[in-house]
C-alpha cells in the first residue's frame, strides 16, 4: 500500500471525488433527484463500505449508471475526468453565451442548506413506500451493477496487487455495495456502485491508500450542504445534458462491444449470434412484460432474456474466436 503524506493525501482524495464527479451529479439531474442528496448518499455509502470492508479496499461509491469509462485518448492525453469536464465546460459556455442559463437559482440560494429540505419542496425527495411491483422491477436491473461490482474487485486487486476476493472478501464488498445502495435509497439519492473511473485514477496515480476514498467520502459529505454548488448544478442546461448524454450512452453500448471483442468471442457461432440479438432487440426495442401490475422492460428484460439464453441454448459460452473447428481466425 503506497502511503503519502497527510497533505496530499487530501489532495489527492478530493481528486478522487472530482474523477466521479461528472457522473455522480448527473444521473440525479437525469432522473430527477437533488443532486446534493446524491453527493452526502454517495459519500454515506462509501463510509458504510469501508467500515464493513475493513477500510482495505481502495474503492468509491456513487451514482450508479451502469458503468461509465473515460475515453482512452482522453485519458492518456488529459487524466481522468478531464473528458466529461471539458465536454459540460464547452456546453455550458455555449449555454451562456446563447442566453439558456439562468442564474436566479443561484442568487437566491443560501450558503449552507440540508439538502432534504430542498428536495421535499421540489418533491425530489419522499419516504421511501415498499410496492412489490416495483421491487420486482427493479430486482433484475441490479444485476449489471453486481457484475461491474465483480469487475472494478478483479480491477483494483490487479491495480494494488491484493487479492480482495479473498480479504476482505467478495461477500463482504457485495454486502457494504449492497447496504450503501439500500442507504442511498432511504435518503433519498440514486443507487450506489463502485466506480470503474476511479479505479482508473488509481492506476494512474499508483495512489492505492483506501484512507484516500474515504477523504473523497467526507468531501463529497460536506460539498452536501453547499446551497450555492446544488443551485449551479441546476441551472445546467437541457441542451448540455443532452450533449453528455448523447457521449455517455455510445460509450456503454461501446465498452459493451469491446468487451466482447476483448474476451475474443466468436459472433460467427448462431448460439452466440442469437443471444447478442435478442438482447439488443429487447433492451433497444423497449420490450416489456406484463402479469397483473408487474411489468419488466429494458435493460432488466434484456438482461434476464440473455441470462436464461446462455443457459437453455445448446452448446457452451466457452466458444472463442480461437477455437474455432477450422483453426482459422473469424472473419
Amino acid at each position: 500500500m503506497n502511503t503519502v503524506s497527510s497533505g496530499k493525501q487530501v489532495v489527492l482524495g478530493i481528486q478522487m471525488l472530482f474523477v466521479a464527479f461528472g457522473a455522480l451529479v448527473l444521473v440525479p439531474l437525469l432522473t430527477g433527484l437533488d443532486p446534493s442528496v446524491a453527493l452526502f448518499t454517495a459519500g454515506a455509502g462509501t463510509l458504510l463500505f469501508h467500515a464493513l470492508t475493513g477500510g482495505s479496499v481502495p474503492i468509491f461509491l456513487a451514482s450508479s449508471f451502469a458503468f461509465i469509462a473515460p475515453i482512452q485518448f482522453a485519458m492518456k492525453e488529459y487524466g481522468p475526468g478531464a473528458t466529461h469536464g471539458a465536454l459540460f465546460c464547452a456546453g455550458y459556455v455555449v449555454a451562456l453565451i446563447m442566453g439558456l442559463v439562468d442564474f436566479t437559482p443561484i442568487r437566491e440560494a443560501a450558503w449552507f442548506r440540508i439538502p432534504w429540505v430542498v428536495a421535499r419542496e421540489s418533491g425530489a425527495f419522499a419516504m421511501p413506500r415498499f410496492d412489490p411491483a416495483a421491487i420486482l422491477y427493479m430486482l433484475p436491473v441490479a444485476l449489471a451493477p453486481a457484475i461491474e461490482h465483480v469487475g472494478d474487485i478483479l480491477a483494483i486487486s490487479s491495480v494494488t496487487g491484493r487479492n480482495y476476493l479473498k480479504q476482505p472478501g467478495l461477500h463482504r464488498t457485495l454486502l457494504g455495495d449492497g447496504l450503501a445502495t439500500s442507504l442511498a435509497a432511504l435518503l433519498g439519492g440514486p443507487p450506489n456502485t463502485t466506480y470503474s473511473e476511479v479505479t482508473g485514477a488509481v492506476a494512474l496515480t499508483k495512489a492505492t491508500d483506501p484512507r484516500l476514498m474515504r477523504i473523497a467520502a467526507v468531501t463529497a459529505i460536506l460539498l452536501a450542504f453547499a446551497g450555492k454548488l446544488g443551485a449551479v448544478l441546476r441551472t445546467i442546461p437541457g441542451p448540455v445534458m443532452g450533449g453528455i448524454m448523447l457521449l455517455l450512452f455510445g460509450m456503454i453500448a461501446a465498452i459493451g462491444v469491446n468487451s466482447l471483442v476483448k474476451a475474443r468471442v466468436d459472433m460467427s457461432r448462431p448460439r452466440n449470434l442469437v443471444i447478442a440479438s435478442v438482447i439488443l432487440t429487447a433492451g433497444i426495442g423497449d420490450m416489456t412484460v406484463t402479469c397483473g401490475r408487474f411489468c419488466l422492460g429494458g435493460i432488466g428484460l434484456a438482461g434476464l432474456v440473455g441470462v436464461l439464453l446462455n443457459l437453455l441454448l445448446p452448446g457452451t459460452g466457452d466458444a472463442h474466436a480461437e477455437e474455432s473447428t477450422d483453426g482459422d481466425p473469424p472473419e
